[in-house]
């Protein structure tokens, strides 16, 4: 809709700023295959709505101005979005363990009694390193009892 809004006017504007729009959700939303995407379906897009144009009105240097300028405002929102993921899940990992302790707290202990009863027999109720591993190895300075401690939680199956 917006190429064919900029085909269709008569003189210049400013009308291709509204690409961003796409740009910003699209990266914000679907991660790097998104945002990949995006850029080469703007180009291609616009590319198609310069050749629209009368050729005085429609150059390459109007084209690259567009798709550079939805290329940096994408990889920037991709890049924000990527931080606060990551920021999201470091936030989750601390308020699941108890900072004095380095136990787990009364809601991950539940969480994980939870999932460890629904698990099938013979399986663990959760894949990747052990809890007590992804615990101990982060707090280095964590005692030898509180370790073992740590290790036999009583939410856990893998005591």
């Amino acid at each position: 809709m917006i190429a064919v809004a900029i085909s269709s006017t008569t003189g210049y504007t400013d009308a291709a700023v509204l690409y961003m729009w796409p740009a910003v959700w699209t990266a914000f939303f679907f991660g790097t295959w998104g945002t990949v995407f995006i850029i080469g379906w703007v180009g291609a897009v616009h590319g198609l709505a310069l050749i629209a144009l009368p050729p005085e009105m429609s150059n390459v240097d109007r084209w690259i101005d567009v798709v550079v300028a939805v290329l940096v405002v994408a990889c920037v929102v991709r890049t924000l979005a990527a931080r606060n993921e990551r920021l999201v899940a470091n936030l989750q990992a601390e308020a699941r363990v108890d900072p004095l302790t380095g136990l787990l707290n009364a809601a991950a202990s539940r969480n994980a009694s939870v999932r460890s009863s629904r698990a099938p027999r013979g399986t663990t109720a959760r894949s990747g390193p052990s809890p007590s591993s992804s615990i101990t190895s982060s707090r280095s300075t964590t005692s030898t009892a509180t370790r073992s401690a740590t290790a036999c939680s009583p939410g856990w199956a893998r005591c």
